[in-house]
């Protein structure tokens, strides 16, 4: 089970410019997607699983997947289950339309804010597993793993272990307050103007099996090699701009 990302593109037409009605083509595209936080986590697009460990090379920008704890039945608890959850996007767009004109420059900036204000992610059959006490959990891979973290330690380096997933069959990107009586088109209402969005993908990314992770959310710590001990980095992290190998999972 594993999320592919795909870039959100649309088609967009545009009905009376001016006094003959033309046809207008235009991309609105996801900025940033693969790290895009909801209030259930990061984007899964690292493909993510509860016990994973990760090293992150802040001064390269660089995350890299280092092993797998197995955690069993009793360190982890599983959320009710509901049928399905909208959420907030909150994701950054950004529309060109094909058109150079001020008006059309105005518009597409419209479009974006418009998208961003309505959009909404619809996770359909939503379950999350999470451990319940992940400190336990870094209590045992400090006992285990004290030479591994010690081996990749440097001042630019801090660790981070994943702690909880929230699963789904399908993850959608919806707007709201719009007509939507075609699969795969929207149509919106803006300053006069008729515009049909059509997606080249039915949902934000791509979902393969059931209860795929789609949402993942960690703690971070970094290692004293003194003492040999971690220690939990309590401060908020950001991925923007970084580069994740997954190769090893």
């Amino acid at each position: 089970m594993k999320i592919t990302l795909k870039s959100l593109i649309f088609i967009i037409s545009v009905g009376s410019l001016s006094s003959c009605s033309r046809m207008l083509t235009g991309t609105v595209s996801c900025k940033d997607i693969a790290t895009y936080t909801s209030p259930y986590g990061l984007l899964n697009s690292i493909q993510a699983n509860v016990g994973d460990v990760y090293y992150i090379n802040q001064k390269d920008k660089f995350v890299g997947y280092i092993f797998h704890e197995k955690v069993d039945s009793s360190d982890v608890t599983i959320d009710s289950e509901v049928n399905s959850l909208v959420i907030a996007a909150d994701i950054d767009l950004s529309a060109d339309l094909d058109a150079e004109t001020p008006k059309i420059k105005l518009l597409s900036t419209k479009i974006e804010q418009q998208l961003e204000r309505n959009s909404k992610l619809k996770l359909i059959k939503p379950s999350r597993v999470r451990l319940k006490n992940p400190y336990k959990f870094l209590n045992r891979i400090e006992s285990n793993y004290a030479s591994t973290f010690g081996n990749l330690n440097n001042a630019d380096v801090m660790f981070m272990a994943v702690t909880s997933v929230v699963l789904a069959d399908s993850l959608a990107l919806q707007t709201q307050n719009s007509d939507s009586t075609t699969t795969g088109i929207q149509t919106l209402k803006i300053d006069g103007f008729t515009i049909k969005l059509t997606s080249n993908c039915d949902a934000l990314i791509d979902v393969e099996g059931n209860k795929a992770g789609v949402f993942f959310k960690s703690v971070f710590f970094t290692y004293d090699p003194q003492t040999k001990r971690l220690a939990p980095y309590t401060q908020l992290f950001d991925f923007k701009g970084y580069h994740v190998n997954t190769v090893n999972q």
